[in-house]
């Protein structure tokens, strides 16, 4: 009986408590399928602008992921004998002259050593040690060595440059007297160069650099024990290196190249089959890298690590960089690291053990900006920030993160968990599972603090392998603040915002978002105990309800929400409540709506229930069997009703207990 004297008392008031406003003109405003924003519902949102990657490096080619240009680099290729494949493609580490020294020594100050030379270090008489020829050597001198092998060891001298015929037919070899020695080569000295050679299977490092400065250039480190090349102090600088398949020594280790202190230069640098880690840069140390690929490290340990680059306490430095086939993470930053890298592509990253695997992974109170990145087909999450710390990412596409063995499901694009801040900026996301985008604080967590900023983001085409693909998930009191945000076909939810998160968001569009596997949810936001401002969003074609708002505040100005289906399982499980909400609003939550359209909703415009306070203005509803679903006794009407017009809806107001939409959070 009340509620038909209320749907009575409705009726005798006619247009002038709900302004039906004149039908017959409806359609010339865009209906939900005119492809522009309604009237009724102010400023359209502003598309995100496209990751931008620039020009591709010499030797890579053009590739697309979606509509995005990006640089792939080809896929790993065995090269021919004698050449390495660099960031450029197969090459030799250095051209061989035709005769036994290289070509263009300088015609004074060189001592010459040849296999087997008895002479006085002459080119037709030349040494046949190292040692003979590096005895006395002063400042300036080249020690040229000849086509050959050479077992010995070397401690440089300054000014002095060790100089073979080429990488592929000069080599330092460990021989018997030599076994146990900690090192092939050793430099402690200024302005020392060693180049065009090779140092295989020597039981020791490769080179060892303790102080002063040394020079690499176009020089091959294969089967070292223990390190390839180790800078603890003093200046390195390398062009044309190549360092792979160091071997573990007693303690665990056999990494490819280690710069615990100083400074260090890499440019055109391999490293590759390396145990552990293929560069390390460890506290202290300040790195400049250009055009450096980290390969197939061979994963050691309980955990089964295979790091690519792994910077703890350092500063890195880094231009177009190639990381893939990394077990655990291609690209760390730890320890209070900052890293800056402009030229990006890590693929094909693995889970270590029992954890996951991490394309880039920033903690603690680190820092990393990573600009024209491509991440591709990581186990686990793509870029990860966890900590205090700060991750900025800037023209990156994120495409094919897959879920590890041991979480199934868990396959995240770019997550900030704890207290740390995450930056996005023209960045594309596509193919994740999870969540596209996370962002979790925790108990301590400050209101206030910015801990996900986004602009220009594009989220689309999440999955669902045991957990469901919601497109950007905030929860545990993490604020945001999203400036063009777009995301499409998410399952389960477009957006979740939970427990204590503040969301600030302008030009937002959700669309299509898709229902799990049972043929529930599918909806376009959910606000669950956390707080929303939005200004000039669109949510279109999504399941169930549209923006639903449990134990939330909620801000809205010009607003679409356009054809939100049935629930999906309406027609069988769920068919007692088959759902089909624009806009709900629910427990105890406060949501003030202004320039809005709420169109295409076979049960209700909007609905609101269980002591919830819903404020619309200046708005339209349109195609909803019911306009409004007021279901919290004696409620005021009129706060449904300023400068609102409910249009082709044959029940305005019902105040009949209809289905309310459950809450759940999909990632617990």
């Amino acid at each position: 009986m009340r509620n038909l004297l209320l749907l009575l008392f409705i009726g005798l008031l006619g247009c002038g408590l709900l302004g039906c406003g004149d039908d017959s003109g409806a359609d010339d405003a865009g209906g939900p399928d005119a492809g522009g924003i309604d009237a009724a519902a102010g400023t359209e949102p502003a598309p995100p602008a496209p990751p931008e990657l620039g020009a591709c490096p010499a030797g890579w080619s053009r590739g697309t992921v979606g509509e995005v240009a990006v640089c792939d680099p080809g896929d790993p290729t065995e090269c021919p004998a004698g050449e390495e494949r660099f960031h450029g493609g197969c090459g030799p580490v250095g051209a061989c002259p035709a005769g036994d020294f290289a070509d263009d020594l300088p015609a004074t100050g060189v001592r010459y050593v040849a296999p087997g030379g008895t002479g006085s270090g002459t080119r037709d008489a030349p040494f046949g040690t190292l040692a003979a020829a590096m005895s006395g050597a002063p400042a300036g001198t080249v020690v040229a060595l000849a086509k050959g092998r050479y077992p010995e060891r070397v401690t440089m001298r300054a000014g002095v440059t060790l100089r073979g015929a080429c990488a592929a037919e000069t080599v330092l070899e460990a021989a018997p007297a030599t076994i146990g020695a900690t090192y092939a080569i050793r430099s402690s000295v200024a302005d020392a160069v060693v180049s065009d050679l090779s140092i295989e299977e020597v039981e020791g490092a490769g080179v060892v650099l303790d102080g002063g400065s040394l020079r690499l250039e176009r020089v091959r480190v294969a089967g070292a024990r223990s390190y390839g090349v180790v800078a603890t102090i003093g200046t390195l600088a390398a062009d044309r290196l190549v360092v792979r398949d160091t071997r573990l020594d007693g303690d665990g280790s056999g990494f490819g190249v280690v710069v615990s202190g100083g400074a260090a230069t890499l440019v055109d640098t391999l490293v590759a089959g390396n145990h552990g880690i293929g560069l390390v840069v460890a506290e202290g140390a300040a790195v400049t890298l250009e055009r450096v690929v980290s390969r197939a490290q061979v994963p050691v340990g309980d955990d089964a690590v295979g790091i690519g680059v792994d910077g703890a306490g350092s500063s890195l430095t880094a231009t177009d960089i190639l990381l893939e086939d990394a077990r655990g993470t291609a690209l760390g930053v730890t320890g209070g690291a900052t890293a800056t890298v402009d030229g990006l592509v890590v693929r094909h990253v693995r889970a270590d053990g029992a954890r996951m695997g991490f394309a880039l992974s920033a903690v603690g109170e680190s820092t990393a900006d990573v600009r024209r990145a491509w991440f591709h087909d990581a186990q686990g999450t793509a870029a990860a920030m966890t900590g205090r710390g700060r991750l900025v990412l800037t023209d990156v596409v994120i495409d094919a993160t897959v879920a590890p063995p041991s979480t199934p499901g868990w396959a995240v694009g770019a997550s900030v968990q704890d207290l740390g801040t995450l930056e996005l900026e023209r960045v594309l996301i596509t193919g994740a599972g999870a969540a596209a985008v996370a962002a979790v604080g925790t108990d301590a967590t400050e209101l206030g603090d910015l801990h996900l900023v986004a602009r220009d983001l594009t989220l689309r085409d999440s999955t669902a392998a045991g957990l469901p693909g919601v497109g950007l998930y905030l929860n545990a009191r993490p604020t945001a603040l999203l400036e063009r945000v777009r995301i499409a076909r998410s399952i389960y939810a477009g957006m979740v915002v939970g427990s204590g998160a503040v969301l600030t968001a302008s030009d937002l569009e959700i669309r299509e978002s898709q229902p799990a596997a049972d043929g529930q949810w599918g909806r376009a936001l959910e606000v669950v105990d956390a707080e929303v401002t939005l200004d000039r969003a669109l949510f279109q074609s999504q399941y169930d309800v549209g923006l639903l708002f449990s134990q939330a505040r909620g801000t809205l100005r010009d607003i679409q929400v356009l054809d939100t289906a049935a629930r999906a399982c309406a027609t069988d499980s769920c068919a007692g409540a088959p759902g089909g909400i624009g806009l709900g609003a629910y427990d105890d939550s406060r949501v003030s709506v202004e320039r809005f359209l709420v169109a295409g909703a076979p049960l209700c415009g909007v609905q609101l229930a269980r002591s919830t306070e819903l404020d619309l203005r200046s708005g339209v509803v349109r195609d909803a069997a019911v306009g409004a679903c007021v279901q919290v006794a004696g409620y005021d009407l009129e706060r449904l009703a300023d400068d609102v017009t409910y249009e082709d809806t044959p029940t305005r107001i019902d105040v009949t207990d209809l289905y309310v939409p459950e809450v759940s959070d999909p990632l617990e």
